[in-house]
């Protein structure tokens, strides 16, 4: 195995490499989170065989009103304990 992700480093927004089967969705969700912040750039994550061959338990994905921050205001109270600061 020879470890490339300095190699995409400096041409994408995020760059990692999954060592063990259960960083999977944490690394994948953090991919997606900067490719998707602000002016929208690729990422680049590192898969090793010897990870994909681990058994992985694969949690429930979340609906997206629990991770995307559309549609969510602020409301009446955090507004008016903004003004108070």
């Amino acid at each position: 195995f020879i470890q490339q992700e300095g190699l995409f480093t400096p041409s994408v927004k995020y760059s990692s490499s999954i060592e063990y089967a259960d960083q999977t969705d944490e690394i994948i969700r953090e991919a997606i989170r900067r490719s998707m912040s602000g002016t929208p750039g690729p990422s680049y994550i590192e898969y090793p065989s010897h990870v994909i061959l681990e058994e992985l338990d694969v949690p429930d994905p979340l609906p997206p009103n629990r991770y995307r921050l559309v549609n969510q205001g602020a409301g009446e109270r955090e507004v008016a304990e903004a003004v108070a600061l």
